[in-house]
């Protein structure tokens, strides 16, 4: 994590990648959920999207099953950011707007420095949407209940992945 969080993503990548060899070994999937989200991030710090998307489509799978609603709020964001840089600015918005209903059901708010940085990364991406659309594609996400919030991520996973394919 420290890693990733110092943008050193090759590093981190390669140490997600071990975390998953090592949990699955010891029979712990809840940990292999978390690493494949990271494993995601990293990916998507490298500019491998294609990549990134298969792995967040697998965490979110597992987090899923685990109904871990806590990450699952951090990898609707890690989605929705990808959407952003993937170009999908309304699937973004979406997204994002998910996970804040998601952090509002839980008492989980985001943290201002995580905030700043989804924000540096949708503000610069919807610029060619009019204030009332960006509200609308929002809305829509606050309005998702948790299975299609994460349904509507896994589509864009396996829907872009298809189209890179």
């Amino acid at each position: 994590m420290i890693a990733s969080l110092q943008r050193n993503y090759a590093e981190a990548r390669d140490w997600f990648e071990k975390s998953i060899l090592i949990n699955r070994e010891v029979g712990d999937s809840w940990m292999v959920a978390i690493c494949l989200n990271n494993l995601g991030t990293a990916t998507r710090g490298l500019g491998d999207y294609a990549a990134a998307r298969s792995y967040y489509a697998d965490s979110l799978r597992a987090y899923r099953e685990y109904d871990d609603r806590w990450a699952l709020a951090f990898l609707l964001e890690d989605v929705g950011v990808l959407a952003a840089l993937s170009g999908d600015c309304r699937a973004a918005l979406e997204l994002v707007g998910a996970a804040d209903s998601l952090r509002d059901a839980i008492g989980a708010p985001r943290s201002p420095t995580l905030q700043a940085e989804i924000a540096a990364t949708l503000d610069p991406a919807t610029t060619t949407l009019s204030e009332e659309e960006r509200l609308s594609c929002t809305n829509r996400g606050h309005s998702l209940d948790l299975g299609a919030a994460i349904d509507r991520a896994l589509a864009l996973c396996e829907e872009t992945a298809e189209v890179a394919q």
